[in-house]
């Protein structure tokens, strides 16, 4: 096992062991093997301040490396593909799957392994403590020690951070990540992080509260991460319930298990996905069959049926009135309503 000290001989010896030359470009760095299609590594940065990486690769030996820093840093990012094995002191955590991630690092101390045959894609940026303090003295402060907790690793970040980091992946691919551009880019992730960080990040909350789910034989603790990103699916689903995503998809958008996804949304919301779906639906049928005057064909397709004998199907098992007898009687209801002014 190789040992290192610092962040920078850290990355180095994962550089070394890809088998992965340097080469500068304009505006980043490029590690690659040149002789195979092994991938890449891109790095933008600014030297002790901060870096964004673009990666994708594939591990051609097992190999493993023991860190240990006592620099303060934050990095956030997302994880597309492949699994990251480690031991890290003092932490119960030990792997980390597909994830949009943050974490605000000092002191940590542990062992990370690489497995052979093993894929990685993602995006990840760092931002070191002389660009926080740049940015205090410059800015003010954007208060990230009082959001998160030390060497906790979150495992969801704010829409608006995974947009931006989206389009630093746009502008890579465009060549236009110059040196301003880069910096700007990094004051923004700041920004939304210091304006959005408060609606995702709980740092005193206890685990206990989460809740526990029970599947088969197995029991699954869910966490203040867990809970928050199954609310954004609730809202994601709120707005795109006609044509919702199958449950795998919405599992890889919002980087959380199926099995988790599934049991803890009827643990939090006393429904299954399905039935919130069609809770959905049927309110919004209501809402067309009393204020518009389009057919049961038009209002079915436009709560995502493909079929209108489905819709009535469902909506007469909800409200125990086909839709046409249903908009009958509110009409009626309205005109002795309107009698009785």
């Amino acid at each position: 096992m190789i040992e290192t000290y610092g962040v920078e001989r850290f990355k180095r010896e994962i550089i070394r062991e890809l088998g992965f030359k340097k080469n500068e470009e304009k505006f980043f760095t490029i590690y690659k093997d040149y002789d195979s299609d092994n991938g890449y590594i891109k790095e933008y940065r600014k030297d002790d301040e901060y870096e964004i990486r673009i990666a994708e690769y594939k591990i051609k030996d097992d190999f493993s490396i023991s860190f240990e820093t006592d620099e303060k840093l934050l990095r956030f990012g997302i994880v597309y593909s492949g699994t990251t094995n480690f031991e890290i002191l003092d932490s119960q955590e030990s792997s980390f799957k597909p994830s949009s991630f943050i974490v605000l690092e000092e002191n940590i101390k542990g062992v990370q392994h690489w497995k052979k045959g093993q894929y990685f894609k993602g995006v990840e940026i760092t931002v070191y403590q002389k660009f926080m303090d740049y940015i205090v003295n410059r800015i003010g402060n954007p208060d990230i020690e009082e959001k998160f907790e030390i060497n906790h690793t979150y495992k969801h970040i704010p829409v608006e951070l995974v947009s931006a980091i989206n389009r630093v992946i746009q502008m890579d691919k465009d060549n236009t990540l110059n040196e301003y551009n880069l910096e700007a880019m990094i004051l923004n992730f700041i920004g939304i992080i210091k304006e959005e960080g408060d609606r995702y990040i709980h740092k005193n909350d206890s685990e206990d509260k989460y809740g526990e789910i029970i599947v088969g034989n197995r029991r699954i603790k869910l966490d203040r991460d867990d809970y928050t990103t199954i609310c954004r699916v609730k809202e994601f689903l709120g707005e795109n319930f006609v044509h919702p995503p199958t449950i795998e998809a919405i599992g890889y958008k919002f980087f959380i298990s199926v099995q988790k996804l599934v049991y803890g949304f009827k643990y939090y919301f006393n429904m299954t996905i399905g039935d919130f779906i069609s809770l959905q639906r049927m309110n919004r049928a209501v809402w067309m069959l009393c204020n518009t005057s389009k057919s049961i064909d038009d209002i079915s397709e436009s709560v995502g049926y493909d079929h209108t004998s489905n819709f009535i199907r469902r909506f007469k098992k909800k409200y125990n009135l086909t839709p046409l007898k249903y908009r009958k009687r509110e009409e009626n209801k309205n005109i002795t309503d309107m009698d009785n002014i």
